[in-house]
């Protein structure tokens, strides 16, 4: 959000996520995809502010001319994935008011599966050995970032991230990483499956009557 549009409504980074959207409602929302468009209207709708009747949305071709937008003043403010909302917060050109901590409808409790591992069946069965051995490197991985995220003290997990994102800011590199869950386990099941699809086609991204089923998913190559 752009600081004026914050201070004109007294918003600050700890305010409160229903507050933050009913002062929304009148204002000017950049959207860089239908799906940050649609996955703000989730969080609108939420506390009772229509999206489409009480937003006026200007389409930009990328995060980047989000940022660009809110500093022209273009746009009042724009959702995206990490870690460009923090790094525009700790540049000061924005302030970061919603995030998947303060808005449940966006964490993975409700949305469901948010990163996933996909291979063509025919491959699977034919290398099922190089499948497991894949698959147990990414839970590792998955169970590391974890359990030492956890602990305050230890920084491999920032050190690595930080190599992998040259150039942005160690504190923001940090507060990314907060905001995903990182599963200690790569298990699925059919609920985990029908939060997935339940929250994808409430953004209006599957074709109607699209289903997930065990056909299109297996626990079988997990260690």
């Amino acid at each position: 959000m752009s600081k004026d549009f914050a201070k004109d409504h007294g918003l600050t980074a700890k305010t409160p996520a229903a507050q933050v959207a009913k002062a929304l409602s009148g204002s000017t929302g950049g959207a860089s995809s239908a799906n940050t468009r649609a996955e703000a209207g989730i969080f609108l709708k939420k506390y009772g502010v229509d999206p489409d009747k009480k937003v006026e949305w200007v389409s930009l071709p990328s995060p980047a001319a989000d940022k660009a937008a809110i500093n022209s003043g273009q746009i009042d403010w724009f959702l995206t994935s990490e870690p460009i909302p923090l790094q525009i917060q700790d540049a000061g050109d924005g302030i970061l008011v919603a995030d998947p901590v303060k808005v449940p409808q966006w964490a993975a409790e409700q949305a469901g599966y948010g990163q996933l591992v996909v291979t063509q069946k025919s491959y699977a069965a034919e290398h099922p050995d190089i499948v497991r051995k894949f698959v147990k490197a990414v839970q590792q991985a998955t169970a590391y970032m974890s359990t030492h995220l956890k602990d305050s003290n230890d920084e491999t997990v920032l050190q690595a991230a930080q190599k992998a994102l040259e150039g942005v800011p160690d504190n923001v590199v940090e507060d990314s990483l907060e905001q995903v869950e990182w599963p200690a386990n790569g298990s699925m099941d059919a609920a985990g499956w029908k939060k997935t699809t339940a929250f994808l086609d409430s953004l209006g991204t599957l074709p109607e009557g699209a289903k997930v089923t065990t056909g299109n998913w297996t626990n079988k190559y997990l260690p």
